[in-house]
């Protein structure tokens, strides 16, 4: 109805937006909301790499931060700004990250630090429904400041392969993540 709320509530924000044709002609996208390609990957979105085991998610989400980082082409489609990612994984630890970032180019090396950041894999693995995690994770985050959040591997988020396992790993991870305009993807 369009009117304040009642003193001492908050507002909130709707759940549903409509727009006219003429208003999403006229939108502006903001410089920073698409990172990746023509929309392929955007700030507040939540974009998915699949595929079987060993065939290299892992490294291509750790190629995208560094190209991130560098506003250089990933898989052929370009980097629209530079930005700062944060992987959360659970797989690999720090012999075989070494191994990974030591095949980094040297003149690339210092360009990306400060912009890619990687976990170790957590003891307990990805306990998004542990509140002492997620309040980990969250301080992180706002130390960070990630543009995109990489979640490595997707089952050690949704640990089965029913729509409820999902709706419940993707509310869990939205509910951590910052809001507003700087939103990661």
């Amino acid at each position: 109805n369009g009117s304040a709320p009642a003193e001492g509530t908050e507002m909130r924000e709707p759940r549903i937006r409509f727009y006219t044709p003429g208003q999403l002609r006229d939108y502006e996208p903001r410089p920073d909301e698409v990172l990746v390609g023509d929309g392929h990957i955007m700030r507040g979105e939540v974009s998915t790499l699949g595929g079987e085991p060993g065939v290299g998610k892992s490294r291509a989400t750790t190629a995208l931060a560094i190209c991130g980082a560098l506003a250089r082409n990933w898989l052929g489609m370009g980097i629209a700004c530079p930005f700062r990612t944060m992987i959360i994984q659970t797989e690999n630890g720090r012999y075989r990250l070494r191994q990974e970032h030591l095949a980094i180019p040297e003149a690339d090396r210092e360009a990306i630090e400060g912009m890619v950041l990687i976990s170790e894999p957590p003891p307990f693995g990805l306990t998004l429904n542990n509140l002492d995690f997620r309040e980990d994770l969250r301080a992180a985050m706002e130390k960070f400041a990630p543009d995109l959040v990489v979640l490595d591997p997707w089952n050690s988020v949704a640990h089965d392969d029913k729509q409820k396992d999902y709706v419940e790993a993707f509310e869990s991870i939205r509910g951590m993540l910052p809001t507003g305009a700087k939103r990661p993807a």
